[in-house]
């Protein structure tokens, strides 16, 4: 967390003992910083660009001054839309500011906050017009955090983003759904960009060791992470995360949404849905079903067949899609929920029998596949969906300009025609649409998780 310190004009600032108040502009000199090696910027803000004082300190450093969160900041930010922001520092060179960023300011302002990249010293003004008295104390500091966060390096890597190569963090292991579209998806973005993207398989705890990795990653955009439908569930089921769902990894594009394909090994003796159920009736936790982890997108959808069906099934959890796959295929668990990308080839030579998909209507990939609710259990109807995330503090314009070339890489005519031969339907939200959609997914998959009595060792 960033903290804002706050001292009156005209006590002697701790590093260099001046006083920093001028009476026709605003300046603040090039002062010793807290070693002899080191400096701080030099900063100059055109009068009435600012009602504080500002200077920009090492994170190391702390000063005994009053405290202000990023939830200070927050609370003001309707009245920071219209703020006239025209800065030029002299630090490592001149680097210009756009005048009048307004709330694209803040916005940039509220991730460097998070993601703790700097300290912020001001100094309010002792000498106040009437309006200035009438004005709230929190709002001068904010307008002059502002100015003086506006100048931090995050904003000028932004504009030259990408600087490197980048990391694609696949929470699954090799071979599953999720690690298809992000080959796919690290391909593509390597063409138009022409830096290097790795694929990071990180498998373990339903994606959450590889969520956890991408959201103590540099907020810089360098570092991503598609996470599956399990992501939503994971808050529910994990009860001591190492990290918040919501606050520590900023929402970016949900890439594309499928059904689950309900597939059985052949050795099992049943061929539609209304006969699997009475095979499993017949043979109560004799039947076992493969998962990709608990809370996984086939975990979910296996305990709500179980729960509209009165069956009960034995939960086998795998650490991801491929190895899922593979147990089902060879034949040591018989059922699974699976991800098209997983099911087409093993459908196509007949090593496994699909009997329905889970979304409301046919799937346009698999059109001679009923539904679960058509085949036997009315209502049934879950999908699943690949969202990408980046950590939180990323720069704004790292994070949309990110966003664009996503929405264009998964319209592209050959990724979306590859896409939807294994039955996902491309949705490329922006990322305001995509926050709004994991909260309510969160709350949705919370209910079906109690009503199942879901834990993380179930």
């Amino acid at each position: 967390m960033v903290e804002v310190f706050v001292h009156e004009v005209g006590r002697a600032a701790s590093t260099g003992g001046e006083n920093m108040v001028t009476t026709t502009g605003i300046s603040v000199p090039t002062i010793p910083g807290p070693d002899s090696n080191t400096t701080q910027p030099s900063l100059t803000v055109p009068k009435g660009a600012c009602d504080c004082h500002a200077h920009i300190f090492g994170p190391q450093i702390r000063y005994p001054y009053h405290r202000m969160n990023s939830k200070d900041l927050i609370s003001v930010e309707p009245m920071l839309q219209e703020l006239p922001v025209d800065v030029v520092i002299d630090h490592m060179g001149q680097v210009p500011v756009e005048p009048g960023l307004g709330g694209r300011a803040f916005r940039t302002i509220l991730r460097l906050v998070k993601s703790g990249k700097c300290w912020v010293k001001l100094s309010a003004p002792m000498r106040m017009s009437n309006k200035e008295k009438m004005m709230p104390v929190i709002l001068r500091i904010a307008k002059c955090a502002v100015v003086a966060l506006l100048l931090q390096s995050g904003l000028a890597a932004a504009q030259s983003y990408p600087s490197g190569p980048l990391r694609m963090i696949v929470p699954f292991p090799p071979g599953g759904g999720t690690d298809t579209l992000a080959r796919i998806i690290a391909q593509k973005l390597n063409e138009a960009w022409g830096q290097p993207v790795v694929v990071d398989n990180r498998g373990g705890a339903n994606g959450t060791i590889g969520a956890a990795l991408a959201a103590r990653a540099d907020p810089d955009g360098h570092t991503m992470l598609i996470a599956v439908s399990g992501f939503a569930a994971n808050p529910s089921i994990y009860k001591n995360l190492p990290f918040d769902s919501i606050r520590d990894l900023a929402p970016v594009t949900q890439f594309a949404s499928n059904p689950s394909v309900l597939a059985i090994h052949p050795s099992l003796p049943v061929r539609t849905v209304k006969e699997l159920i009475a095979f499993v009736k017949a043979r109560p936790n004799e039947v076992d079903y493969a998962s990709s982890g608990n809370g996984s997108p086939p975990h979910l959808n296996a305990e709500m067949f179980k729960l509209m069906t009165a069956t009960r099934m034995t939960h086998v959890p795998y650490k991801g899609g491929g190895p899922a796959t593979v147990a089902v295929v060879a034949g040591e668990v018989p059922v699974y929920f699976m991800a098209p990308p997983q099911a087409a080839p093993f459908l196509k030579s007949g090593r496994l029998r699909a009997l329905a998909v889970t979304s409301e209507k046919r799937d346009p990939g698999f059109p001679d596949l009923p539904t679960v609710a058509e085949a036997g259990v009315p209502g049934f109807a879950m999908t699943n969906w690949y969202g990408l995330f980046v950590p939180a503090g990323t720069p704004d314009a790292a994070l949309r300009k990110l966003h664009a070339e996503m929405v264009r890489i998964v319209n592209l005519p050959d990724v979306k025609a590859r896409l939807a031969r294994v039955g996902n339907t491309v949705v490329g939200s922006t990322p305001e649409e995509f926050a709004a959609f994991l909260k309510a997914e969160i709350a949705r998959i919370a209910r079906v998780v109690k009503a199942a009595g879901i834990t993380a060792s179930n």
